[in-house]
């Protein structure tokens, strides 16, 4: 009995729920925090639809090696070569050469099908915001297109063992894989976001909500009366669980837990949901079905469009900007459908031959112009020779006194400038760009530094993030013991420089967490964290003093200045008001004035922003802020010798 692959129009619905979702994310309408959620969805979509083929060439005795490869060709390289050469000229012109290698590399990924390989490896507290990236998002199409190179194979030998066998199977993997995601989580968020390993479960997922829909259907269970109120009742379920998924209160909860309710919600919706109820007639409406059907197109055009106008702008794009952008992404993405992936998907339009000869020069000529930015380290563009006025070394991170000091064990020996130091610093990557400024006010002071990336100078408490692991909580409040305890038996040590950024504490999607990997319920905890620091060091004989983080808005003002020098603007044009900091980093002020009258505070504005309260990111031709906060190393000395750092120390009381 031959079978064929039903077309459900909801299911464009869904995708086009999922597409909204993503692109909403990378824009700066912030009313998706978690938006991102829409590629789990698109995730379990796949493996729904690619068991659905499968299965039924399996079943007519049609199936191919060959024929399927050329089906996942014509489905996803015609719009991603198409997109990829398209954008190319705005960013050979507009990106400068740092980013136009990173490019150049991502531009051979995407051809070997390798861009979550690259950008796990690029992800890093000091890398570029992936939202500079224009080919970030074809990291899940390398997802998706590892998973297709085992899945057949695997499904054809498994093909001839009963339904229920196969869908005991997938939803066994489905739990085992999302099982392992959780247990790699714990230690390296990044890996578990961007590899086949811990991403597989959620097309298993979509393979198994296949199987079930297909048992569902032989036991006669859809078109029985009396399970339609249970059928639109499930789905309703689904789709709450995709709305609380996107929208919901879910700020503590890392990958892949974040992604179970939009994965159980999309599965739910595609085994029950039916293009006859209402909420099916809903997801099969024209608006959905063209939003879906042209979804991919969508989902390739958004991340370059986003990235390239944050890339050309010295500021944030405004909303009237984002609103033109989005309407852009929509147009092109629904003409690249129908005149781009439609053509190419139909055998009767674009033959074999010529998909194979498009796709070949394609390559080639994206291959090339990847080499040709590699070679040439992103200088080949037209405006390469502009990079001249910028040297980029004075924008490295900004470590203090070297890169292994940013860690939690060090050697002894590495991060000091005397055996008997006068002073201790510590903190997060805010105390380590204090270390050039401390040294260049006083060269012969005897320093030991003691710093590590995300970890604040605050005894018993640490910060979880999305991306942070209960280890690495557990390491930095171990570390921060060790110091305090360490600290007693170095006598030499007079005094005791605190400082981070405190921001962190604060943000939305992260929490303060104690020892006991307890979440803290208010700010006064933290307060009171820092009093309790403060007091144990004054009563090991030593002088705490605090310095305040950079004044800081958001805005990324290293590479403000950067494109401001490559783009012949005036650097002043990055300079900001001291008001907007203010209202930027009123939790972190509030925080520090708690904190005066147990100790001297050192306000880094006193050095940075003038009597008009205008905060400049550059002085005499020197650049202070390396991003949005950390000083350059040449910025450091500037203002320590400006503001005497040895003097505000030594005078501390």
């Amino acid at each position: 009995m031959h079978k064929i692959l039903v077309y459900r129009p909801e299911i464009d619905g869904l995708r086009a729920i999922a597409v909204i979702s993503v692109v909403l994310y990378h824009s700066n309408i912030n009313i998706l925090p978690r938006g991102f959620l829409g590629v789990d969805i698109f995730f379990v979509i796949s493996g729904f639809l690619i068991t659905g083929i499968l299965n039924r060439d399996l079943t007519n005795g049609t199936f191919s090696i060959a024929t399927f490869y050329e089906r996942r060709v014509r489905r996803i390289l015609p719009g991603l070569l198409f997109v990829t050469l398209a954008i190319i000229p705005f960013a050979w012109v507009w990106l400068m050469p740092s980013d136009l290698k990173d490019f150049s590399q991502s531009l051979i990924a995407i051809l070997l099908f390798s861009s979550n390989l690259l950008f796990f490896k690029e992800s890093g507290y000091f890398e570029v915001s992936a939202e500079l990236k224009p080919l970030m998002h074809t990291w899940s199409l390398s997802v998706e297109e590892q998973f297709y190179l085992f899945f057949p194979f695997l499904f054809l030998l498994l093909f001839r063992k009963s339904q229920n066998f196969l869908l005991l199977l997938t939803i066994c993997a489905s739990a085992v894989g999302f099982a392992v995601s959780l247990l790699l989580g714990e230690s390296n968020q990044d890996f578990v976001f961007y590899m086949i390993f811990t991403r597989a479960w959620e097309l298993l997922f979509g393979s198994f909500c296949f199987f079930c829909r297909e048992e569902l259907i032989k036991a006669k269970i859809f078109s029985a009366p009396k399970f339609y109120f249970l059928r639109v009742l499930l789905c309703c379920i689904g789709l709450l669980f995709i709305a609380k998924s996107l929208i919901g209160d879910m700020d503590w909860i890392t990958f892949p837990e974040v992604a179970l309710l939009s994965v159980i919600g999309a599965g739910l919706v595609l085994i029950f949901l039916d293009g006859k109820y209402d909420i099916g007639k809903l997801l099969s409406s024209f608006p959905f079905v063209i939003l879906g059907l042209s979804s991919y197109s969508i989902y390739l055009w958004h991340q370059p469009i986003f990235a390239l106008a944050n890339q050309r702008t010295l500021s944030e794009l405004k909303i009237e900007q984002t609103v033109f952008l989005l309407l852009l992404i929509l147009i092109l993405g629904i003409i690249t459908w129908k005149f781009v992936e439609r053509p190419f998907r139909e055998r009767s339009i674009v033959g074999t031959r010529l998909l194979l000869t498009c796709v070949s020069v394609s390559y080639s000529m994206i291959f090339l112009i990847g080499m040709v930015g590699q070679i040439t380290d992103g200088r080949a563009s037209p405006n390469g020779d502009r990079w001249n006025q910028v040297n980029e070394r004075v924008y490295a991170p900004n470590y203090g006194l070297g890169q292994e000091c940013d860690s939690y064990i060090k050697n002894q020996f590495d991060c000091r400038t005397s055996t008997e130091p006068e002073i201790l610093i510590w903190g997060d990557s805010f105390a380590m760009h204090l270390v050039d400024g401390i040294v260049a006010s006083k060269p012969e002071i005897g320093i030991v530094q003691e710093t590590a990336s995300n970890c604040a100078p605050i005894l018993g408490i640490a910060v979880s993030s999305p991306g942070t692991s209960s280890n690495s909580i557990l390491d930095c409040i171990e570390s921060n013991d060790r110091i305090i305890a360490s600290l007693a038996a170095q006598e030499s040590i007079k005094f005791v420089v605190l400082s981070s950024s405190f921001r962190a504490f604060y943000e939305e999607n992260n929490k303060p967490i104690d020892r006991n990997l307890s979440t803290l319920n208010s700010d006064e905890e933290i307060t009171n964290g820092m009093i309790k620091t403060i007091r144990l060091i004054r009563a090991l004989g030593k002088r705490p003093i605090i310095f305040s983080p950079t004044p800081m808005t958001g805005t990324d003002f290293g590479r403000c200045t950067k494109k401001a020098a490559f783009f012949g603007r005036s650097l002043e044009e990055c300079d900001f008001q001291l008001k907007q900091s203010e209202i930027y980093q009123k939790e972190q002020m509030t925080l520090l004035s708690r904190l005066k009258s147990e100790t001297e505070i050192v306000w880094l504005s006193n050095g940075i922003c003038n009597v008009n309260s205008i905060c400049r990111v550059s002085e005499n031709e020197t650049i202070l802020y390396r991003d949005s906060g950390h000083l350059t190393v040449e910025g450091s000395k500037l203002l320590g010798r400006k503001m005497d750092f040895y003097s505000l120390i030594a005078n501390a009381n």
